[in-house]
């Protein structure tokens, strides 16, 4: 790319930092599948992954690096990118300084680094950006397409434009809604024989990063900072524009404890079926604040094999076991 004869050097530079960019987002979200999550004592012997580093597809592929080297490597890219991004770009499919930004917050909130996940994700909510008020809708059809979507910051669009619609919500999810929060109105309803489903939102749906995502890891930031009222300021922000006008007040924490749990809670209820559910499982297992996860049977009323602590060490074989039903989890 950086030898091409057309286009000046710095388009040149910018196409590659995008690719960067998007790799690094594709090796990260393949990490979280496929490794154990991270842990600083362990990652420099953790199975990572094979780092390709040409196009040749003939050659074979390399052996898996350690989750230390794949994740340094992830980092690098990153910051290697980022001075030669645009500040905005063509369309929100395309990588700007804000969605690397943006991508730095959650690998390092991924590695437990909050002070690295917060410093990004306000650089990321730096640049001038709205949220979208629920109460301004009646309809979830009503809202603007993803790719129109002011609230997303970098748009990585699923190949399947009805993912995640229909898909099953889990009874535990749903009662962290009141009845007054807008998106269990707008993006939910349930069945007759009771079964919990999503309606997402018009246009092919967004895995990629969005400004409600920089509050909510800004919150967490803050709260693990034991910075317990800012913390509750970034998520009241976010809830301002999902709770019904006449029903909302403002949550509040009294110590870090409560604070994070609050922020948590605010992420399973915005975050859900955006993708990172199984990330977040498993780096709060290595906390303990993971609870154990039951799936019963609607059919039987008998409960299936669940996870208990340990997810944290789940890796390719195992997670194959549950992929078929990891979307219930979100």
């Amino acid at each position: 790319m950086l030898n091409a004869k057309d286009g000046t050097e710095a388009q040149r530079l910018s196409l590659q930092a995008e690719a960067l960019v998007i790799r690094s987002d594709c090796y990260f979200t393949l990490l979280t599948l496929f490794a154990k999550a991270y842990d600083p004592a362990t990652a420099a012997n953790d199975p990572g992954l094979p780092l390709v580093s040409g196009t040749d597809v003939t050659l074979k592929a390399p052996p898996r690096a350690t989750v230390q080297v794949t994740i340094d490597s992830i980092l690098q890219a990153l910051h290697r990118a980022i001075p030669s991004l645009p500040a905005v770009n063509l369309n929100k499919y395309r990588p700007t300084k804000y969605a690397a930004y943006g991508l730095l917050a959650r690998v390092y909130l991924y590695m437990h680094n909050y002070a690295e996940a917060g410093k990004y994700a306000d650089l990321a909510l730096s640049v001038p950006h709205t949220l979208i008020d629920y109460n301004e809708y009646v309809d979830v059809w009503d809202f603007p397409s993803m790719d129109e979507n002011p609230e997303v910051l970098w748009q990585r669009a699923s190949a399947d434009q009805f993912l995640p619609i229909g898909a099953n919500l889990t009874e535990g999810l749903m009662m962290l809604y009141p009845e007054t929060d807008r998106r269990k109105q707008l993006l939910t309803y349930t069945t007759l024989d009771g079964y919990y489903i999503y309606n997402a939102e018009p246009g092919i749906f967004n895995f990629g990063s969005t400004f409600p995502e920089m509050y909510l890891t800004k919150a967490e930031a803050l709260a693990r900072k034991d910075e317990p009222q800012a913390a509750m300021d970034a998520i009241n922000y976010l809830r301002r524009h999902r709770i019904d006008t006449d029903a909302y007040v403002p949550v509040t924490a009294a110590n870090k404890t409560e604070a994070l749990q609050k922020v948590l809670e605010e992420r399973r209820r915005e975050l859900a079926l955006r993708g990172q559910r199984w990330m977040d499982m498993k780096r709060l297992d290595q906390e303990g604040l993971m609870p154990k996860v039951e799936r019963k049977s609607r059919n039987t009323g008998k409960f299936r094999p669940r996870w208990s602590r340990g997810i944290r060490n789940t890796s390719s074989k195992s997670r194959r076991v549950y992929s078929s039903s990891i979307l219930t989890l979100f």
